[in-house]
């Protein structure tokens, strides 16, 4: 009977698996498609049989052909790399605002992000990405711990999922389009060289033909059967083929709505972060922050000061956070909760709170301040809410103290970076008249109070 040539056979097998990017094995397919073509050299199987094992096989080829899944694997792939290999570095006063924690963080993203103590600060790495990523990398994101959080969710969604290329009905229009090409590629393969003995049985069968018309005839109508089936194939495989690539199409156009729909995620994402922190975490935010603001009130450097043109809203800001207590110690030892009877003695984070604002108050007197009008509605809305410990204050009024720090904080890096890119070196605040000095010539007094009284509040806030 009629035999393939291996060689050719083992080829073709490769190649339809490298198409198809399949897993499936090299000599079970082609030990299945050589028989299959041994059978239709033969005419020993009908077309609709052949089809039919065609497609079985196509089947099993495609169970074995995986692809990227994730649309952002490819499109980003320079930016996953450089998120991979590029230093960065976060300050440790941010850290606790991580999720999951620093070292936590740093453990899961191994290989994914390159987290190190003197890589580049977050917050250059942020707007550079920013510059040129904006649908991952908003700029409305100032906050140092809220940009890490947001490069550590990009780097997790830029990873490559691997799965099937095809679902559902998809796949069945695959397997029909390559079943027709294996149906179509027997017709390039050749049959194996003839031995003597299949020589010699097809001189036999010769010498049974005395009717040579009769003979040609037979030739001629077989090859025109043979034109035939490769004209059905060729048609068959045409429909197919425009099959899958209307299913490719809508493939494509899922994939890009899945694209958008994690473009959308980033945006919500800082959104839903701020939402779900609870009301101690927001306290605790705020008590960090407002403690760094006075320090560049109250003891400027020339990296960490506070515009001349700020100063207003800055103490505005800093005599509307009370960081009392919120109790007293009575004379049997026992606290005393404000409002809730007579005043006790003092705590000493009630105490040293008390010689922050004494100072925020002399500053006030002192000097001729204005409130920035960008900053006036933020700073209206706590106005009242000096005179109540952070303690006892709701999440909605701790959510509006957060917004007014912020808006501060956000007015003060733009400001300051402006300064920088103008090559100006020092702000205003720092390049006064001779006869006035700055918090950074000072030795003791108010600088010393506002480190010793912010340790002794951050110490005891629990």
């Amino acid at each position: 009977g009629a035999e393939m040539d291996e060689k050719s056979v083992r080829q073709l097998s490769r190649a339809l698996l490298k198409d198809y990017n399949s897993s499936y094995a090299v000599a079970d397919l082609s030990s299945r498609v050589g028989e299959l073509y041994k059978k239709i050299a033969e005419q020993t199987i009908s077309d609709t049989d052949a089809r039919a094992e065609a497609r079985a096989i196509a089947g099993d080829i495609l169970d074995g052909s995986q692809t990227e899944l994730n649309p952002l694997y490819e499109e980003y792939s320079e930016l996953r790399k450089e998120l991979r290999t590029r230093g960065i570095s976060i300050a440790p006063e941010y850290r606790a605002d991580l999720d999951g924690g620093y070292a936590e963080t740093r453990k899961r993203m191994m290989g994914k992000l390159k987290l190190t103590e003197n890589g580049a600060s977050v917050d250059q790495v942020y707007d550079d990405l920013s510059a040129r990523y904006p649908e991952l990398f908003p700029e409305d994101i100032y906050n140092p711990a809220d940009q890490m959080n947001r490069i550590i969710d990009v780097a997790g969604e830029l990873q490559s999922v691997m799965g099937s290329a095809f679902e559902g009905a998809e796949v069945d229009r695959a397997a029909d389009f390559l079943a027709g090409d294996i149906m179509e590629r027997f017709y390039d393969t050749p049959e194996r060289a003839p031995t003597f003995a299949d020589r010699q049985e097809r001189r036999l069968q010769n010498q049974r033909v005395k009717d040579r018309a009769r003979l040609e005839r037979a030739v001629e109508r077989e090859r025109g059967r043979t034109e035939r089936a490769k004209d059905r194939l060729q048609a068959q495989k045409a429909e197919d083929r425009q099959k899958l690539m209307e299913a490719v199409t809508r493939e494509r156009g899922r994939k890009n709505d899945a694209l958008q729909a994690l473009k959308d995620k980033h945006k919500a994402a800082n959104k839903r972060r701020s939402e779900n922190l609870s009301a101690a975490q927001r306290r605790e935010q705020i008590i960090r922050h407002s403690k760094k603001l006075g320090e560049r009130l109250l003891r400027p450097t020339d990296k960490q000061h506070i515009p001349e043109e700020l100063r207003g809203a800055a103490v505005s800001l800093l005599r509307s956070i009370n960081s009392e207590s919120g109790y007293s110690i009575g004379d049997d030892g026992k606290r005393i909760k404000t409002g809730k009877g007579p005043e006790g003695t003092a705590t000493k984070r009630t105490q040293a709170a008390r010689e922050l604002q004494a100072q925020y108050a002399k500053i006030a007197s002192e000097e001729s301040l204005v409130v920035d009008p960008e900053l006036a509605g933020y700073l209206d809305e706590i106005s009242g809410f000096g005179d109540t410990p952070l303690g006892n204050l709701s999440r909605n009024q701790l959510e509006t103290i957060w917004n007014a720090v912020k808006a501060v904080e956000s007015s003060i890096m733009m400001r300051t970076r402006s300064w920088d890119r103008a090559g100006t070196g020092l702000s205003p605040s720092l390049r006064r008249p001779s006869g006035r000095t700055t918090g950074r010539k000072r030795t003791g007094g108010p600088s010393q109070t506002l480190s010793s009284g912010w340790r002794t509040a951050s110490s005891t806030w629990r």
